[in-house]
């Protein structure tokens, strides 16, 4: 029960973009679930684990975090979280690749 909500915490703490309480309170309920074997609550902490830390950005254990749940959901075979993981990935990597480049050129035309 602790573990609900704690999870339900993290969710709220989430939306209130409190990044670092939804991490904690998530990290808390991932020991739980993980050690008691539920996985779809496990998909959702690491899930709230990883967008804090990419909203923080800290991408490199963003992208840990959501190569964690891809390992996951690829052991569990459930092509939903796989597809989830997957996003979560890119949307991740996006931010470390150079996508300033193409704007910084863009504004040079236009200068």
């Amino acid at each position: 029960m602790a573990a609900l909500g704690l999870l339900s915490l993290a969710g709220l703490h989430d939306q209130l973009k409190r990044s670092e309480d939804a991490a904690r309170e998530a990290r808390e309920a991932l020991a739980y679930y993980q050690f008691n074997g539920f996985a779809q609550e496990s998909f959702q902490c690491l899930t709230l684990i990883g967008r804090s830390q990419r909203d923080r950005g800290d991408y490199a254990a963003a992208l840990g975090s959501f190569q964690r749940f891809l390992t996951m959901a690829e052991r569990s075979q459930d092509r939903l979280q796989m597809a989830l993981a997957h996003e979560s990935l890119a949307a991740s990597a996006l931010p470390r690749n150079s996508i300033r480049k193409p704007w910084s050129s863009s504004r040079r035309i236009w200068n």
